[in-house]
């Protein structure tokens, strides 16, 4: 039990080097954790509440609230000689960061200094969008946020368009670059649509059977166009997938599951071989559901993987508020920036949160609203909860029904995690 507001408590140093309060079984420490600084409030030796934490003014603040959240009341002068010993520790701690970040930088200088020759932030990678009908649709779901009924009308490609993504804003994990989607239309394109490209997705119509011969010769034409004429650039590893087809218009199907299969039994196979092409990567599509940005999510973190110390970083907030799954969404482009381990898809996640927010975002000016800040869908086994940073950054939390995000130590442990979150993206 607690004490009553007037219990006058002091601070202890235990021989764990854990800082005890008397009278509570509440104790607090500093340590350091994957080269970041944890403070840690435990109670009787579990962890209670954790935040990262990047000044000693978040110290301050969290210890303030802790005590006064549990009655635990401290004359000035007490209070000020805790924070000056933690304000040491908090110093000592921070020395050993610095030194293990400087044997991380040294470890890593000599793959930085390659890593860079061989990479520019503000490079380019092209992208081809080629095939037969549904490529604009698919362009325009992803990167401009339609819904499928806004496209219905939407006419075919007459020429070679072009789209530029900026992913700059990824600088800080050196992931930063631009994507260049080239669109053809209803043609085989010529030579020069090949030359230099690193990533393929053809388009296949799968409810036009009567051009599917011609289909499927035209997407092995593009495969070997791409072999001779494309690149992969340094930085992406040999065995990375850059060949891809989309099996579009897969809702026209019952058995859609068995159906594809079929499909992708059928386009794997190369026409002048007679065999199957393994390089080629398939996916079943569609723009009435979340498939598209599956593909897509999948798609794009071959060329830009998830950081890893981010990942770290969504792990430890799912551990601290016993979540199911941590996710961090880039709005505009669909991109996966962390997640933490989970046994569901991130994929499949990405996709059905941007279809759950764009469809929101779209009725929002029907009730003169604007800006969506935050949303909770609560159901019989659990919740989810979407709070958007930076404006274009979604945090995605599945949670268990038991899980309560308005306590005030939850709130602090997201807030804290949101702010890690800035100084990384």
């Amino acid at each position: 039990m607690f004490q009553p507001k007037n219990y006058l408590a002091c601070w202890e140093k235990e021989e764990s080097d854990n800082m005890k309060i008397p009278g509570s079984f509440f104790e607090v420490l500093l340590k350091l954790k994957d080269e970041l600084i944890e403070f840690q409030v435990l109670k009787q030796g579990s962890i209670e509440y954790r935040a990262h934490i990047i000044d000693f003014s978040e110290i301050e603040a969290d210890l303030a609230d802790i005590l006064e959240e549990n009655d635990i009341f401290l004359p000035q002068n007490r209070l000020d000689r805790i924070l000056r010993d933690l304000e040491a520790e908090y110093l000592e701690v921070q020395q050993k960061q610095r030194e293990l970040q400087k044997q991380h930088l040294q470890k890593q200088k000599s793959f930085t200094q390659s890593y860079q020759a061989l990479r520019s932030p503000n490079e380019v990678v092209k992208i081809l969008l080629t095939g037969f009908s549904g490529k604009s649709s698919i362009y325009q779901i992803i990167f401009e946020g339609k819904l499928a009924n806004e496209i219905q009308t939407t006419l075919p490609t007459r020429r070679i368009e072009k789209h530029i993504l900026d992913f700059s804003f990824l600088a800080k994990q050196n992931r930063g670059q631009k994507l260049e989607i080239w669109e053809s239309g209803s043609f085989f394109p010529d030579d020069s649509f090949f030359q230099d490209a690193t990533v393929l997705l053809f388009v296949i119509d799968s409810f036009d059977v009567d051009h599917y011969e011609e289909m499927r010769l035209d997407l092995h034409k593009s495969v070997k166009k791409m072999n001779e004429m494309g690149t992969n650039p340094q930085y992406l590893p040999k065995n990375r997938k850059t060949l891809f087809c989309l099996i579009h218009k897969m809702d026209r199907f019952q058995k859609i599951l068995e159906k594809f299969r079929s499909l992708v039994n059928y386009f794997q196979i190369d026409p002048s071989t007679g065999k199957p092409n393994r390089e080629i990567v398939f996916y079943p599509t569609s723009i009435f559901d979340s498939s598209l940005y599956k593909a897509w999510t999948q798609i794009i973190e071959t060329l830009m993987p998830k950081s890893s110390k981010l990942d770290q970083l969504s792990n430890q907030l799912k551990e601290d508020l016993a979540l199911y799954t941590v996710l961090i969404i880039e709005k505009r482009t669909g991109l996966p920036i962390c997640s933490s381990k989970t046994l569901l898809d991130d994929a499949t996640l990405v996709g059905t949160t941007n279809r759950i927010i764009i469809t929101i975002e779209k009725i929002l000016p029907d009730y003169k609203f604007t800006n969506l800040r935050e949303l909770r869908i609560d159901t019989a086994t659990g919740f989810v909860k979407v709070h958007i940073f930076n404006e274009y950054y979604i945090l995605l939390m599945i949670c268990p029904p038991n899980v309560n995000l308005d306590a005030p130590a939850a709130k602090r442990i997201i807030r804290n995690f949101i702010a890690n979150m800035k100084n990384y993206i």
